[in-house]
C-alpha cells in the first residue's frame, strides 16, 4: 500500500564525499519541513526529493555545500505539482548548482538569496511541464558558465511568472536570464547584470 510522506526536521548537516544531507523518495505525495542543512563533501547534495504521483512539498530554512558535483536542492515529481519554499542557498565549488526543480505538473519557488562560487555552478534551474511561478530575492553566480535562471516549460499555454530582484553573474560565458515557456512569460526583475566577457544578460523565447 502506498502512503504520503511527511517530515519534520531540525539542522541537518554532513562531512563526507557523496554525503547527502536529506534523501526523500516517495510514490505518492512528500512534504517535508527543514530548518537548516550543510554538507561538506565532494557529490553531497543537501536535499533530494522525489515524487512519482503526488506532489513534492518543501519548506526549508537554508541550504549550504561546500564541495564539488552536486546540487544543493534538487526536487523532482514525475507526475505532480513542485513547491519549493527556502531561504538562502550557496554552493562553493565547482559543477555545484544552488536549485533544481523538475515537475511534471506545475512548479513554484519561493528563495531567498541564491550564491554559486564555481565555475558551471548554476543558481537555478527549473524545468517543468506545466505553469511556473518564481519568486526570488536575489541571485548571484561567480564562476565561468554559471547561468543565474533557466527556466524550460512545457508546450504551448504553460505560462511562467517571475518576480526576481537583482540577478549578476560575474564569470565569462554566462547567461543572467534564460527562458524558453511554452506560454506567456509575465512579471519583473529588478536589475540583471553579466560582466563576463561573452556572457548575456537575458534570452527569452515565449
Amino acid at each position: 500500500r502506498d502512503y504520503n510522506l511527511y517530515a519534520f526536521l531540525g539542522s541537518v548537516s554532513t562531512l563526507g564525499d557523496g554525503a547527502t544531507g536529506i534523501s526523500v523518495a516517495a510514490n505518492l505525495a512528500a512534504d517535508v519541513e527543514v530548518d537548516t542543512v550543510s554538507t561538506a563533501g565532494n557529490g553531497a547534495n543537501g536535499i533530494e526529493m522525489f515524487t512519482a504521483e503526488g506532489a513534492a512539498t518543501l519548506r526549508n530554512g537554508s541550504v549550504t555545500t561546500l564541495g564539488d558535483d552536486l546540487t544543493a536542492i534538487l526536487v523532482g515529481s514525475a507526475s505532480g505539482r513542485v513547491d519549493v519554499e527556502t531561504g538562502s542557498v550557496s554552493t562553493a565549488g565547482d559543477n555545484a548548482q544552488a536549485i533544481h526543480l523538475i515537475s511534471g505538473g506545475s512548479t513554484r519557488l519561493v528563495a531567498g538569496d541564491v550564491t554559486t562560487q564555481g565555475d558551471d555552478s548554476d543558481g537555478v534551474e527549473i524545468n517543468s511541464q506545466g505553469d511556473v511561478e518564481a519568486s526570488i530575492d536575489s541571485i548571484t553566480t561567480a564562476g565561468d558558465g554559471s547561468e543565474g535562471l533557466l527556466i524550460w516549460n512545457g508546450g504551448a499555454g504553460t505560462d511562467a511568472a517571475l518576480d526576481l530582484g537583482s540577478v549578476t553573474t560575474e564569470g565569462e560565458g554566462s547567461y543572467g536570464v534564460v527562458a524558453l515557456v511554452g506560454g506567456d512569460l509575465t512579471g519583473t526583475i529588478d536589475n540583471i547584470t553579466a560582466s563576463g566577457n561573452q556572457s548575456t544578460g537575458i534570452l527569452v523565447e515565449a
